[in-house]
């Protein structure tokens, strides 16, 4: 029961004696030659930026949103009527390929017969 009292007190102990103030860089001010002027020590350290207003994003975002479903919308009709177009010319050259297949077996039944004949020579 004792261990368990001291344990946080100790953890508080560790944690408080690791953690070292940060110095406040902002104020600061660094000293330099007599005849120069003195400037703040983050002056050369690069600001982040930040949208200033954040309902002009959300319409920028708005209106890209909108340019991607039109341009969707297009692409999807454009790939339906090459679908379509695809369908069209599978059916023709099934046709094609049937003919094909026809004429196939029609030469091979006369190779054939022209095999019997001459054998029967």
């Amino acid at each position: 029961m004792e261990v368990t009292m001291f344990f946080p007190l100790f953890l508080l102990i560790c944690s408080h004696s690791t953690a070292q103030p940060q110095p406040e860089s902002d104020n600061e001010i660094t000293p330099l030659g007599d005849n120069q002027t003195r400037q703040p020590a983050n002056l050369s350290l690069p600001q982040p930026t930040c949208p200033q207003d954040i309902h002009a994003v959300l319409r920028e975002m708005s209106g890209l949103l909108a340019e991607q479903r039109v341009e969707l919308r297009h692409l999807q009709r454009e790939n339906d009527a090459h679908a379509a177009k695809l369908r069209e010319l599978e059916k023709e050259h099934a046709g094609e390929l049937t003919a094909i297949k026809a004429r196939t077996k029609v030469t091979e039944n006369q190779v054939e017969a022209l095999r019997r004949d001459t054998e029967g020579l």
